[in-house]
């Protein structure tokens, strides 16, 4: 079973595209949690000026 240089090659690769993933998911799971927190917020607001 001879993967050595098959191996070697594609984790490379791999490992780029792995690390690519990693900071979409990063980047787009912070975008979604500030969105959140920022949807919820102003939802809270509403509701409390409601019930004053």
């Amino acid at each position: 079973m001879n993967i050595g240089p098959i191996l070697v090659g594609s984790s490379v690769q791999e490992s780029l595209i792995w690390f690519f993933w990693t900071e979409v998911v990063i980047v787009v799971g912070l975008q979604f949690l500030i969105i959140l927190v920022y949807i919820i917020g102003f939802f809270r607001k509403k509701f409390y000026s409601k019930n004053e």
